[in-house]
């Protein structure tokens, strides 16, 4: 950590959205920078809401910081290969400049009076998008409504621990049909270095659909290239029950309801089949 100037950001207030993209659920979240701008890598992720912590720990985060700095070492000669990870065009330049949010917040947090009430929160500016889209009356992109997939929307999960590495194949998914195996570590997505999952989420996110993805990776001290191919709507396998940013959705397609499957029981007793739907 000595070999890195840190900066903590406590809020979204004025977060400028040209460069800070990332996925705005999550608790904890690190950018690897350089001055100029240009973006090593990220750090963080998020499944559950209860079990905050079960896909990051010290160890991986130590593998980021230290892939981060080797990117660094090389930097810029490296610059071509970086360019996949620097942030997209984005309409708004701060969350204040969301219409639902124009004029609520000041730039600055009050620490004089009401902080937490002065304190816009990360997951603020994913309602606001989607409530922009709403508003102006257009369907909510995929990948606005189903934001950072977890690698398991396409079948494999990462070790928590590592930077990269395979921890579980899916039987039947794309990443078994792509020849993803247990224990490959993935160097790099679409010519990205990935340094974390978090990497791998942004590779994942900005992907179109259908699309395929080039994947290289090691396996037994060689180096693999494998084809990773998407079906349309891939990016709906993925579970955003957990997310904080569901609560305004719920609000508008069922008045705040949160539906959960029926037992089998209930089932039976309302005379529905096995593969009907029923909500409890």
């Amino acid at each position: 950590m000595d070999k890195f100037v840190c900066i903590r950001l406590v809020q979204a207030n004025a977060l400028d959205l040209t460069l800070f993209q990332f996925d705005y659920d999550l608790t904890f979240a690190v950018f690897f920078m350089n001055t100029d701008r240009t973006i090593y890598g990220r750090y963080g992720t998020r499944s559950e809401r209860k079990d905050a912590t079960k896909d990051i720990s010290i160890e991986s985060f130590r593998e980021a910081l230290a892939a981060a700095l080797e990117l660094h070492k090389h930097y810029a000669a490296n610059k071509t290969a970086l360019a996949g990870k620097q942030p997209r065009p984005t309409k708004f330049k701060t969350p204040d400049d969301f219409p639902s949010l124009a004029g609520k917040y000041k730039s600055t947090l009050d620490y004089e009076g009401k902080v937490v009430q002065s304190c816009m929160h990360c997951h603020q500016v994913r309602d606001a998008e989607r409530r922009f889209f709403r508003d102006e009356r257009k369907p909510i992109p995929d990948d606005v409504l189903y934001p950072y997939p977890m690698p398991d929307a396409i079948g494999f999960s990462l070790d928590p621990e590592e930077k990269a590495k395979v921890k579980n194949v899916a039987r039947g998914s794309a990443a078994q049909k792509a020849g993803f195996k247990v224990a490959d570590e993935i160097l790099s997505l679409e010519g990205q270095p990935i340094i974390s999952i978090a990497d791998v989420q942004w590779v994942l996110h900005n992907a179109r659909e259908p699309a395929t993805l080039n994947t290289q990776v090691v396996r037994g001290g060689k180096k693999i290239n494998h084809a990773l191919s998407q079906e349309k709507d891939w990016r709906r396998h993925s579970d955003i029950a957990w997310r904080t940013t569901t609560w305004d959705l719920r609000r508008m397609a069922a008045g705040g309801l949160v539906l959960e499957d029926s037992t089998a029981e209930e089932r039976r007793e309302a005379k529905l089949e096995d593969d009907a739907s029923g909500c409890a």
